[in-house]
């Protein structure tokens, strides 16, 4: 793998940047540009209250050619990929961040009622308001992902509030659908339970809605 982070302009003045803040969708395709060949790519964008530039965090399965940078505007430097290859043990305790579009699928078409003869049918996903459903829901990848939370060391914080909607649209079809999703950042601290599984969820993401900068799960020794 490999870790790229993009300092971006701020206040963002530039058309091309505002247009990618605007919409999720349009950063991705943005970033995507890097890759020449086919590749998971997850990023991230991270902002903070203090008066310093925002930066976009982006994790890589190849090796990214940031160069088609330079001659955009609002992506202003840092522009260096660096190899990302952590290795992990039972036990080991890491710091986390993870920007998560937490939900539940309803109205899903089982194998059963298929055989039966019902149409096939995938649902629709639900955004989770509650906290308390929330931290379930992070409990829950936790435990699919080979690595367990201390409840008391998790933390749901945002910029503004402890939940937001991302907001932003993609084209469909030559026409602008719009978008709006569920947003809450988790931050705290992790152990690692199973090392070769946690590194499969680190490579893979956390949660849906990875091609609109969530999933991201980084990591930092505690």
């Amino acid at each position: 793998m490999h870790l790229s982070r993009l300092t971006l302009e701020h206040p963002p003045r530039s058309r091309d940047l505002r247009r990618d803040l605007a919409s999720p969708y349009e950063m991705h395709r943005t970033l995507y540009r890097a890759f020449p060949a086919p590749g998971r790519m997850l990023f991230r964008l991270d902002t903070s209250r203090r008066p310093v530039p925002p930066v976009v965090l982006v994790q890589s399965e190849s090796a990214p050619d940031w160069s088609f940078l330079k001659d955009m505007t609002g992506y202003i430097g840092n522009m260096d990929a660096k190899p990302y290859d952590p290795v992990f043990s039972p036990g080991q305790v890491l710091r986390f961040r993870l920007r998560a579009n937490p939900t539940k699928k309803t109205g899903t078409t089982s194998k059963a009622d298929r055989l039966a003869g019902a149409l096939k049918s995938n649902g629709k996903r639900l955004a989770l308001f509650r906290e308390e459903d929330q931290r379930a829901w992070i409990g829950a990848k936790a435990g699919a992902g080979g690595f367990s939370l201390d409840p008391d060391s998790l933390w749901l914080v945002q910029e503004d509030s402890a939940q937001a909607m991302v907001k932003g649209w993609k084209e469909v079809n030559g026409n602008r659908r719009g978008l709006s999703l569920y947003s809450v950042l988790f931050e705290g601290f992790l152990s690692v339970t199973e090392p070769e599984l946690f590194r499969l969820t680190l490579e893979a993401g956390v949660g849906p809605g990875k091609g609109l900068g969530f999933g991201l799960l980084s990591v930092a020794p505690a």
